[in-house]
């Protein structure tokens, strides 16, 4: 007979409990502005995918890493996830900032860029 050491059984109870946090997790952020970056990090281009709760302005600011701004991308935008795409251009390689601000939030994702 083989000997299982520490081994804990959920009740069926805690299982569904736990897929119904997750669930409300996930439904919740539906609510708020996300946004992913790939491929990160790029040589050259990038593509900036972002979900918005409700149709709102979207601000997306690209900066270098002591602050000072660089680009700026201002549009109206949809609900839902939308997607658009940053060109790098002449930028040297190195970390950048990219702030997306929408729906009175921010969120703020690290660039690398690449040669």
């Amino acid at each position: 007979h083989a000997f299982i050491a520490n081994c804990t059984f959920s009740s069926l109870n805690e299982v569904e409990n736990r897929e119904a946090e997750e669930l409300m997790t996930t439904i919740n952020q539906l609510d708020e502005l996300q946004v992913e970056v790939f491929p990160n990090p790029f040589n050259r281009e990038t593509n900036i995918k972002f979900f918005l709760p409700k149709e709102d302005d979207v601000q997306m600011i690209i900066s270098d890493i002591n602050g000072r701004i660089l680009k700026v991308k201002e549009a109206n935008a949809q609900e839902g996830w939308q997607q658009t795409n940053f060109d790098a251009g002449n930028l040297p390689s190195g970390n950048y900032m990219l702030v997306v601000r929408s729906n009175g939030q921010q969120v703020v994702k690290q660039l690398v860029v690449q040669e």
